[in-house]
């Protein structure tokens, strides 16, 4: 059984070209196939490069945000003693004048007014208490000096 084409006299060269054509075809969309896979690999190159990038300015920053902590914590730390100093000096002024108004209750300094009247007057306040903390903290900060740390510890 034969073909139509068969029967006719060019079958041959017609099959040929056919075939021909389909390998043409073939070798065209294998040609746009390896076109394709070049610019996939390029834009694929380009991804790879911006994911490296990215990495890369993230390890960055993160380094950078890492010292600044660091840095932040070292600050604080320095300024722990400070605000204890200052903390110590202030509870000593409360105790100053917690004392000084205790000492105005029960021995009153009354004085007479021009006008006839009398005036309390409010006991003096000797600072007693802060006076010594100031001399505590300011050995502690010799110490602290000669021991090697340079921690300066103020007060108000």
């Amino acid at each position: 059984m034969f073909a139509p084409i068969d029967i006719l006299p060019a079958a041959s060269a017609v099959r040929g070209f056919s075939g021909a054509a389909r390998t043409t075809r073939a070798g065209s969309s294998f040609k746009d196939l390896g076109i394709n896979v070049k610019r996939n690999m390029k834009q694929v190159e380009t991804k790879v490069v911006q994911i490296n990038d990215a990495v890369v300015t993230a390890s960055q920053q993160a380094t950078m945000r890492q010292k600044n902590a660091s840095a932040v914590v070292k600050e604080r730390v320095k300024e722990i003693p400070n605000k204890l100093a200052d903390k110590a000096i202030d509870a000593a002024k409360v105790v100053d004048e917690t004392f000084t108004n205790t000492k105005t209750i029960f021995n009153p300094k009354t004085e007479f007014a021009f006008d006839g009247g009398v005036v309390k007057r409010s006991a003096d306040n000797t600072h007693v208490v802060e006076s010594t903390m100031r001399k505590i903290l300011l050995s502690l900060i010799l110490t602290l000096v000669l021991v090697g740390r340079t921690t300066i510890i103020t007060g108000k």
